[in-house]
């Protein structure tokens, strides 16, 4: 009896370890190209969700680390270029602490665009969605809210102001 117990003990151990251990090698914005479901805590404390995206627009998704040193050049280099891609609203998320987020934006002047917001992705919807490895990873969307395009090291000016066209 006591060796049935251990044997049905072990095989129960083993199938939720194996459980535990699985993880679908396709990510989630491979498998549905639409913009992703997300909550965010702006710098303003206001709380901003998918739903009020700008219709008819493309999307770029940016997530961030606000103490990585591509993503402050990805930040000086879009803003000091916006004239040049200003066709699309930007989504800054990260999840580090938000007075580091703010800081970020406040450093790079994001309050002087009406086409950016800024905030914390308090459920980590956005880096776990892309399957994030890197900062920047950068997310373009067409107006019909269709992936076009990501970076998973950032993007050139150019190459967004490609894939924004697409």
């Amino acid at each position: 009896m006591k060796t049935l117990f251990l044997v049905i003990g072990f095989a129960f151990s083993a199938v939720i370890a194996n459980a535990q251990t699985f993880v679908d090698p396709v990510a989630p914005y491979q498998k549905d190209s639409l913009t992703p479901t997300f909550n965010l805590i702006l710098t303003n404390g206001k709380d901003y969700s998918e739903k009020q995206l700008p219709k008819n627009k493309p999307i770029v998704f940016i997530y961030f680390s606000p103490d990585c040193g591509h993503c402050q050049v990805e930040a000086e280099h879009i803003t000091k270029e916006m004239k040049l891609i200003d066709d699309a609203f930007y989504v800054w998320v990260s999840y580090r602490d938000m007075e580091d987020i703010k800081a970020f934006g406040e450093k790079y002047k994001f309050s002087d665009f009406n086409n950016m917001v800024i905030g914390r992705d308090p459920a980590y919807a956005i880096p776990s969605f892309f399957r994030v490895r890197f900062t920047p990873f950068v997310a373009v969307y067409n107006k019909d809210r269709k992936l076009v395009q990501t970076f998973e090291s950032g993007a050139t000016v150019d190459q967004l102001k490609n894939a924004i066209k697409n």
